[in-house]
């Protein structure tokens, strides 16, 4: 770390509401100016969020969840009629999201799972593609975390200012650390999914498995709304636990 560097993290920190502050130039700054956009936009409709395409609503997290989703319960349920079900919703999610961009992350979700579900039809060999699923999804948020725009930024840096959020290095480091964990779990669902899929044949392990990702979901709510004013405060690290 350079001196510069170090002494600034020294002198300064910040206090009250970080959501606030990520937001700041939404409200005052550059991007603020978008506010004469949305009063000129026809009642009824929202100005396009900053950096998204002109007409178009921001991408959706729940396109690519949808598809993976999908995958996992109706293969689940029934292992010959899954994989079609599933290859369906990848064919229709485009048109059902048509207000809406498509991120990279959707595109590849949406052919990884269409992949997966051919694959299955055509091979039988559906349990092992199940266990591959959970590993590419979780190879998915892995693979997204030394990149420019980690997957989990690609959707929620419309709520920060568009682009502008990936200039912003505390949002870069949450959403990293959160891509890196989400891929982890999934790739420890693959694995205890592959060991103990027999053992635990029928409803047991779907329920561990939904109940693991809901705990990280609890858990990405708690450490986004955590970590950011943490790091601004320059306390320590009891501090982001305790307050």
């Amino acid at each position: 770390m350079r001196g510069d560097e170090a002494l600034g993290r020294r002198l300064y920190t910040v206090e009250g509401d970080f959501g606030l502050m990520m937001s700041w130039d939404s409200v005052f700054g550059a991007a603020g100016a978008g506010g004469a956009d949305a009063a000129d936009a026809p009642a009824g409709e929202a100005a396009p969020a900053p950096g998204s395409g002109a007409g178009l609503r921001p991408p959706s997290m729940a396109t690519m969840l949808v598809a993976w989703i999908v995958l996992w319960v109706a293969v689940g349920v029934d292992a010959a009629v899954g994989p079609v079900v599933s290859l369906a919703v990848c064919a229709l999610l485009p048109l059902a999201m048509a207000r809406h961009e498509l991120c990279l992350y959707d595109r590849i979700s949406l052919g990884v799972v269409g992949a997966l579900s051919v694959a299955m039809v055509v091979s039988g060999a559906t349990g092992l593609l199940y266990v591959a699923s959970y590993a590419a999804f979780g190879l998915l948020w892995l693979g997204s975390v030394p990149t420019r725009v980690p997957l989990c930024a690609a959707y929620v840096k419309y709520g920060y200012g568009g682009e502008d959020a990936l200039a912003n290095p505390i949002f870069m480091r949450a959403n990293r650390i959160l891509a890196a964990a989400w891929g982890v779990l999934y790739l420890l669902i693959a694995l205890w999914t592959a060991l103990l899929g027999d053992a635990f044949a029928g409803w047991v392990l779907p329920v561990a498995n939904n109940v693991a990702t809901a705990l990280m979901g609890a858990l990405t709510v708690w450490f986004e709304h955590r970590y950011p004013a943490w790091v601004a405060s320059g306390k320590g690290l009891r501090a982001l636990f305790w307050g």
